[in-house]
């Protein structure tokens, strides 16, 4: 996936969660989302999808 791609990716995440206010995770920006994704995988310190956000 390219950088714009994984951009789209976690902002269209971030857009669905959005639409749910009680759930905790509804505020997430789509970095916060990526970086959840990267420690769910074991990828925090390679910073696979967050580093197209900086």
């Amino acid at each position: 996936m390219s950088g714009e791609e994984i951009r789209e990716y976690f902002q269209k995440r971030a857009d669905f969660h959005s639409k749910y206010p009680k759930n905790p995770k509804s505020k997430w920006t789509p970095k916060e989302w990526a970086i959840d994704q990267e420690k769910w995988h074991g990828l925090k310190n390679e910073k696979t999808y967050s580093k197209h956000f900086e």
